[in-house]
């Protein structure tokens, strides 16, 4: 492959597209070998960026058609590309999945999507025993009226942990708010009682919660923004620039996760969610921990 794998061919595709023309070959007007030689030198995709500025000369280019380039393109293509074969790492992360729906919504703010509009993005104030459940909220207007939406990304297998992050979701008054909203893939299993029980409340008609299924190509762009957000500094990014191309690339308003979660809450269990139980598999360390941290905490509530 050349410079940092297939970049350089993918934002020249993604210009001919606009620009509707047929290119003789899918690094033209790029010298293969020059690019050859750039890539032996590892180059840092900002670098990468700024050898295809000065060197995209097409024939009778008076300066008309240009090879406009965001700078957080390059970094954002290839976190993309990485993730065609990683991404399954990073499905039962909750940390991560969170932020990087965080990192969607915090770009989308002023906005209004699925009639809500986005005033900001907060931590859910919680006790020490409520910590790790609970995401953050969403807060704003729908239809003039206030809305605060608890997120919840919810990817464990373990009864007790599902049982307790839905008993805190639904707790409307205890942690202000308006509604709650569960992120996650896999069915709950039928056998656990209260965890059903919750779930139960979270979609009735009186709280009026949501589940959003949670799939892999709804959540990959906001990974690999996340990724972008993390390694800005490596990439000479900043945080401006990245939300900049958030916006102007719409990823954040038009993400299905994003719009579903804002959306009219259905009351469903998707029919999509994975059945655990006819799949093979083990229970993780993680798992383990929460198992016994949330038997420990209820133990004391109860």
């Amino acid at each position: 492959m050349l410079v940092n794998g297939n970049l350089v061919s993918r934002w020249l595709e993604e210009f001919y597209q606009e620009n509707g023309l047929t290119p003789p070959h899918e690094l033209y007007p790029f010298d293969e070998q020059k690019l050859r030689a750039l890539g032996k030198e590892r180059p840092i995709v900002r670098k990468v960026l700024k050898w295809c500025a000065d060197n995209f000369k097409l024939p009778g280019d008076n300066g008309g058609i240009g090879l406009d380039i965001h700078p957080v393109e390059p970094a954002y293509n290839q976190q993309i590309s990485a993730l065609e074969t990683t991404i399954q790492d990073y499905m039962e992360d909750k940390a991560t999945l969170a932020q990087a729906l965080r990192l969607g919504f915090s770009a989308v703010i002023g906005e209004t999507i699925e009639n809500v509009q986005i005033e900001k993005v907060v931590d859910v104030q919680v006790k020490a025993v409520d910590r790790g459940y609970l995401d953050f909220k969403i807060v704003g207007k729908e239809n003039g009226k206030d809305v605060k939406i608890a997120v919840a990304v919810l990817q464990e297998s373990g009864g007790l942990f599902v049982q307790a992050t839905l008993k805190r979701l639904i707790d409307y008054r205890k942690f202000d708010l308006t509604r709650g909203c569960l992120v996650r893939s896999k069915q709950i299993n039928k056998g656990a009682a209260k965890a059903q029980k919750y779930l139960s409340e979270l979609l009735s008609a009186e709280l009026a919660g949501e589940w959003v299924l949670l799939k892999t190509e709804d959540i990959k762009p906001l990974l690999a923004l996340h990724f972008v957000m993390k390694g800005r500094e490596n990439d000479e990014l900043s945080e401006e620039q990245i939300i900049d191309f958030i916006r102007k690339k719409r990823i954040g308003i038009d993400n299905y996760l994003i719009g579903e979660i804002l959306s009219n809450p259905s009351g469903q269990v998707p029919e999509d969610a994975i059945d655990e139980e006819n799949e093979s598999g083990n229970i993780t360390l993680t798992e383990v921990a929460n198992v016994v941290s949330v038997a420990s905490d209820d133990l004391f509530q109860e």
